[in-house]
This record gives C-alpha cells, structure tokens and sequence, in this order.
C-alpha cells in the first residue's frame, strides 16, 4: 500500500511541476509581447519581469534574449535600462549580449549607460570583449557611469582569476 501511495504522490508532483513549467512558458511569451506594448510603463514591467525570471531559472527566459536586445534600442530610456539590467541578469548568450550591451554603453541616457556596464559585470569574465569599452566609460562625466565601469570591470577580471 505505501508503494501505490509513493506512485500516486510521485505522479502528482509530475502533474503540478509539467503545469508550473507550462505557465512560467506562457509567462515568457506574454512578456515578450508586453516588450512591444504602447505603454511604457508596461514595457518596463515585462523587461524586470523577465530578468527576475532569468534570475531563477535561466531555461525559462533564453527565448526572450532577442526581444530583450532588441528593446535595447526602445525610444524610451526608461525600457532600455530595464531591457539592460534584465540581459545582465540572465545570464545570456554572450555572442548576442556582449556586444548589444557594449553599444548600450554609448547610450545618451547615463542611466541606460549605467545598466548596460552593470550587466557586463554581471556577466563576468564572458564580457572580457567588453573591457576596452568600459574602460572609456570610465571617463564618463557621469560619475555612477563611470563608477559602474570600474565595478564591472573588476568584477569581469576578479571572476576571471583562477586561486
């Protein structure tokens, strides 16, 4: 009898973990299209939303990388720093994000340059391509710019030694 009660907990589990991953899906996709919203305030919300997510689960927000990219390049400063922060946060593919994020840094808005040198940080070593940029960053007129450029790039190059 304990035997049948472990199978039909077992089964259970199954139930609720396959129903939990299909909402976080369908979670990722209505925010990739709240990236595209008219709203502004709506389009920030999916891009924290998304970087919160990634934070936890990483799987769950691959798909998004492109929408969050390309809202590096939104209108409103207010989305590309939230699409920055949210690419740092994700852990993404370095090809795509290293160098979006790089652009990022010649931002006009220094919040928006700001993020875009925090996430290299947050990527790590992976944005070693990314030194030489933050490296004029630094000279920012913008003092948190150009503080978040030293912070990234000691986190890039402390994480990349090897003790």
């Amino acid at each position: 009898m304990n035997v049948l009660k472990k199978i039909g907990t077992g089964i259970i589990l199954v139930m609720f973990v396959s129903s939990a991953l299909a909402d976080k899906k369908d979670d990722i996709a209505r925010l990739m299209k709240e990236l595209k919203s008219k709203d502004v305030k709506t389009r920030i919300s999916a891009a924290d939303d998304l970087g919160h997510i990634g934070q936890v689960k990483k799987s769950y927000t691959e798909p998004a990388v492109p929408a969050l990219i390309e809202a590096l390049r939104d209108p409103d400063a207010g989305v590309r720093k939230a699409a920055a922060t949210a690419v740092g946060k994700i852990d993404p593919d370095v090809k795509v994000a290293v160098p979006a994020l790089t652009d990022a840094l010649k931002d006009k808005a220094p919040p928006v340059r700001q993020a875009a040198a925090g996430a290299l940080g947050l990527i790590g070593p992976d944005a070693k391509d990314a030194i030489p940029a933050l490296r004029e960053t630094q000279k920012d007129s913008d003092r948190a710019v150009s503080r978040a450029a030293g912070m990234a790039i000691q986190r890039i190059m402390a994480r990349g030694k090897k003790g």
